[in-house]
């Protein structure tokens, strides 16, 4: 059982890995930073190099939202290293901070509109057939779909922008 759950933590290590390479930034990826590591190395910690981690975390921050456990496995280090980082160096804590509020406002927030406002999507439907002749062909067919406003995301969105006027809290004159 061990065996399996090490071999899906390596599966998923090694998918993760790739997108990450893919996200960093292609000017200069080291060879000494071991992406997505398992378990963090011990030992002498990394030497921070203010070039190239700032810059790294924005881009994984604000492209596809990572945490700060996920970053932690992509610069090889561990979760308490990455959080001391945060405090003695300025640069690395604004360049995690901008790059998580832009992916909060630019994905996370846009979701959230369309969910509370309805949204249309093109559904793609395949169809294996056997016609009169005894062939297989395939048959595809488009419909675009609507998507109702979901009540939930509407009462999430008015709570949290215009929480004056439509908090949870009701209270009663006595």
């Amino acid at each position: 059982m061990a065996r399996a759950e090490r071999k899906n933590q390596v599966q998923a290590s090694v998918s993760l890995t790739k997108s990450v390479s893919e996200a960093l930034p292609k000017q200069r990826r080291r060879s000494s930073v071991t992406l997505c590591r398992l378990t963090p190395t011990r030992g002498r910690p990394r030497l921070y190099d203010s070039d190239y981690i700032p810059r790294t975390a924005h881009v994984l921050c604000k492209e596809h939202g990572f945490t700060m456990k996920q970053l932690a496995r992509v610069f090889g280090v561990a979760l308490i290293t990455l959080k001391t980082w945060m405090q003695k160096y300025e640069e690395f804590n604004i360049a995690v901070k901008s790059g998580r509020n832009r992916f909060d406002s630019e994905v996370v927030e846009k979701a959230l509109l369309s969910r509370a406002t309805g949204y249309e999507y093109e559904e793609k439907q395949i169809r294996n057939l056997i016609d009169k002749n005894g062939k297989r062909r395939t048959d595809t067919t488009i419909f675009t779909r609507y998507e109702p406003p979901n009540l939930k995301a509407i009462a999430f969105w008015l709570n949290n922008r215009k929480a004056e006027r439509w908090n949870n809290d009701t209270k009663f004159a006595t």
